[in-house]
């Protein structure tokens, strides 16, 4: 019996041009493969209010994983599914993590099919350009606090992300590891080197829980990936079959079964007119 498979591939670094745009012949690409039948999706740790614009135009019938598999987005009804909400005590210990570290980052919220990200202040010039960058190109609403604590709904938040140098955030490691009911991912900012994007979440999401969850339930029986950074492991430990982009990081493409052309070059969809529909 043939196999359904079902193509994930990430956003940025790997779909995405160094800009952070999907070209016109990755858009005209996917749109043509999947009109044929292809079944495409894309698991990402940007948030839905940068991940819509920049798929605006590409037609995808099946959800998005975003925030690193903390939930699923329908792109076309505009509504989140299967959202892992951090559990009572991780939000109380991660905010004594930032209270006693002085690290200032983004909580994000869902509620109501609504994302709204808080924050404290930002104490990198990073960390400024990023959201600055959120709101210009994309209008994200971010909305200061003089403390997380003052979340309107704490058991609606998602997902906490922070940039700084791995000077600042490597002696903090152990202590995030001990954080319950919570994991992270740690890999290197691609649009800023030497800055390292630190992403807290709830124990149970991942790409690999969000990716599976996502081919379970809609009948797939086989997941071809598609990658660049280490954040793209637990996608990669789903996937039947792993492509790494030329411009991976070297421990994604030591897992990977294949490499395929860099971002700058259209790798993933030049790969999918080869082999896939």
């Amino acid at each position: 019996m043939r196999k359904k498979t079902l193509y994930l591939s990430d956003l940025d670094g790997t779909l995405l041009m160094p800009d952070a745009s999907l070209s016109p012949f990755s858009r005209q690409c996917l749109n043509e493969l999947i009109r044929q039948g292809l079944s495409f999706s894309c698991a990402t740790a940007r948030t839905a209010a940068s991940a819509v614009p920049i798929l605006d135009g590409l037609f995808l019938p099946l959800p998005v994983i975003l925030l690193n598999g903390s939930c699923l987005f329908d792109l076309r009804t505009k509504r989140y599914e299967a959202v892992h909400y951090l559990h009572a005590d991780a939000f109380a210990a991660l905010l004594s993590l930032c209270q006693e570290s002085g690290i200032h980052g983004f909580f994000h919220t869902i509620e109501n099919d609504t994302l709204c990200t808080y924050y404290t202040k930002t104490d990198t010039p990073i960390a400024a350009a990023y959201m600055q960058d959120r709101i210009k190109r994309y209008h994200k609403r971010f909305i200061p606090l003089s403390d997380p604590a003052e979340i309107p709904n704490t058991h609606a938040v998602v997902y906490f992300t922070y940039t700084n140098t791995a000077q600042k955030l490597d002696p903090l490691l152990p202590r995030i590891q001990a954080l319950p009911h919570l994991r992270y991912e740690y890999y290197e900012d691609v649009y800023h080197p030497g800055f390292q994007y630190l992403e807290i979440f709830a124990a149970s999401a991942s790409k690999y829980s969000a990716s599976r969850y996502l081919a379970q339930s809609r009948g797939f029986t086989r997941i071809v990936a598609f990658g660049d950074n280490k954040n793209d492991l637990p996608l990669f430990a789903a996937a039947d079959y792993k492509i790494a982009v030329e411009n991976a990081v070297p421990a994604l493409q030591a897992c990977a079964d294949e490499l395929c052309s860099a971002n700058t070059q259209n790798g993933v969809c030049r790969w999918l007119l080869a082999h896939a529909v």
